[in-house]
């Protein structure tokens, strides 16, 4: 399964430079106006990436092809800005005090979350390993579930999140 993913990964590279180059080849340019164009697209490229997700895919598809029999269900709360960790805190611990906590999560994250997920009150739905952000993921598989855990810090910024289900697949016997 690796050495596919390896070879994958190297077509998509080979195909996205053939791409790359043919581009330049169908535009008959200049040589001065190609390297302008490919310094226009470096900075670009260097200011897109600092607002754009980083990611592995060595690290992200081994994570998602080895765990190919686990999956979870989720709901969270997003805060972004300065002060999110504090408020979601408070939350935290207001949520913890409330006789139902999936319902009370859900209510709120309806209220305040900045996530889309929050028109279905923060539910995330059923994924596998390596379908969310690395942090996500790591509460979501090896947390406890039924408990609010948070916040974490992601590149999307502040979160609550609280595992409602973790399916770990069959246990087979030897």
């Amino acid at each position: 399964v690796i050495i596919c993913f390896i070879l994958f990964a190297s077509l998509i590279n080979f195909s996205l430079s053939f791409n790359h180059v043919s581009t330049f080849k169908i535009n008959t340019i200049t040589r001065q106006q190609t390297i302008q164009n490919i310094n226009k697209n470096e900075v670009l490229y260097q200011r897109n990436t600092k607002n754009n997700l980083q990611m592995n895919i060595f690290e992200d598809g081994f994570r998602f092809f080895s765990n190919l029999n686990k999956e979870a269900s989720a709901k969270h709360i997003l805060i972004k800005g300065p002060g999110a960790s504090e408020k979601l805190l408070k939350l935290k611990e207001e949520l913890n005090n409330a006789p139902d906590v999936s319902a009370a999560f859900s209510e709120v994250a309806a209220k305040v979350s900045q996530c889309p997920s929050a028109n279905r009150g923060g539910n995330l739905g059923t994924f596998k390993p390596g379908m969310m952000v690395r942090e996500l993921d790591k509460i979501c598989f090896e947390k406890e579930i039924g408990v609010i855990h948070g916040p974490v810090e992601t590149q999307f910024g502040s979160h609550l999140v609280f595992v409602t289900r973790r399916y770990e697949g069959e246990k087979k016997d030897k």
